[in-house]
């Protein structure tokens, strides 16, 4: 494999390791030459990553955790790993609104986002839990009232 190959590989088989952490998170992934195979097969780059290339797999995590995207753990052939705020910047992560967060008010105030329960009337019950970082950092603007 010449130096274009393989940094070629390094650019597809990293998004799709964050891409991986990214579902699983805030869990570990994980992480082995099977799961990359199956989840390579999802976007049809199967062929592009070649199911020997463990050393590549190996590189990529290592770089991954050392540059502090992910934090990661070998436990045998296979890797546990963790999406980290870092990571989760470089892949424009944000979290989805569940429906059951309906039921409470999250406002911003005075630079502090506080959530709590809503009265029969829609109206905040309570002081409100306040919300912190780096938790915050990934809650869109459209769940603010």
């Amino acid at each position: 494999m010449n130096k274009d190959e393989k940094q070629s590989q390094f650019v597809v088989l990293s998004s799709l390791l964050l891409r991986m952490s990214s579902e699983s998170f805030p869990s570990q992934c994980l992480i082995n030459e099977t799961e990359v195979l199956r989840e390579s097969k999802k976007f049809n780059l199967y062929s592009f990553f070649e199911p020997s290339n463990v050393k590549l797999l190996s590189d990529t995590i290592k770089w991954l955790s050392d540059e502090g995207y992910i934090r990661s753990r070998v436990v045998e052939k296979s890797w546990y790993i963790t999406l980290s705020e870092k990571g989760m910047n470089a892949i424009d992560f944000s979290i989805v609104k569940p429906d059951i967060l309906s039921k409470y008010n999250l406002s911003k105030s005075v630079n502090r986002m506080i959530a709590g329960g809503k009265d029969g009337h829609g109206e905040q019950k309570g002081n409100g839990l306040k919300l912190t970082k780096p938790a915050t950092t990934f809650i869109p603007s459209d769940w603010l009232d």
